[in-house]
């Protein structure tokens, strides 16, 4: 994991505010590697609003704590298909909408996916937004994922996650994802790495 040349005194604090609310809990900027525990579960379409809702829960496995919760639908606009990402949070919702996309990923021709809420030449429903009981706002952010198979393993991925603020890179991590048995798709355990 980087926070990026003048995030660091940020980071730090924001760590103390996600820590308490066990939501978007990052390590701080001088943490080491952090392991998480990840259970993905269904979610009643009735009571989210959105059909085939899965949530993703990320637990550190040393303390039990809650990283990140986040319920992930898709839906399409004008023949698009997008990942909605809703992450709930004290009194409003964080929403990430996500354009999907296959990625180059190395010269030797691996493809992964890649998943944006940077706009595009033609603007979709792409973007991060806070909702609130008063109004939703966009956000002056965005974030870039990429994901592809780790060499060698068959069943285990690596994601590149980046996250920018009024244009200027703050974060990126780095997760690898393992396999941990052979779950069913609807409770799948999975293995977190970030750094």
């Amino acid at each position: 994991m980087q926070y990026h040349a003048g995030f660091r005194l940020g980071g730090r604090f924001g760590r103390r505010v996600t820590s308490r609310i066990e939501q978007l809990n990052l390590p701080a900027p001088d943490a080491s590697t952090r392991r998480t525990d990840s259970r993905i579960v269904d979610i009643d379409d009735a009571a989210d609003g959105r059909t085939g809702t899965r949530a993703w829960i990320r637990t550190d496995t040393e303390t039990g704590n809650a990283v990140f919760v986040a319920a992930y639908a898709t839906h399409e606009h004008e023949d698009e298909t997008y990942m909605n990402i809703g992450l709930p949070l004290p009194w409003s919702n964080l929403s990430a909408v996500l354009w999907i996309d296959t990625a180059d990923i190395d010269a030797d021709g691996g493809h992964g996916i890649r998943l944006s809420s940077r706009q595009r030449d033609e603007p979709g429903d792409e973007g991060i937004y806070l909702l609130t009981p008063v109004g939703t706002v966009r956000l002056p952010m965005h974030e870039d994922f990429r994901v592809w198979p780790d060499n060698g393993s068959g069943t285990d991925l690596t994601a590149e996650h980046g996250l920018w603020i009024f244009g200027r890179p703050f974060l990126t991590i780095t997760y690898t994802i393992e396999r941990m048995g052979t779950e069913s798709p609807e409770g799948i355990g999975k293995r977190e790495r970030n750094g």
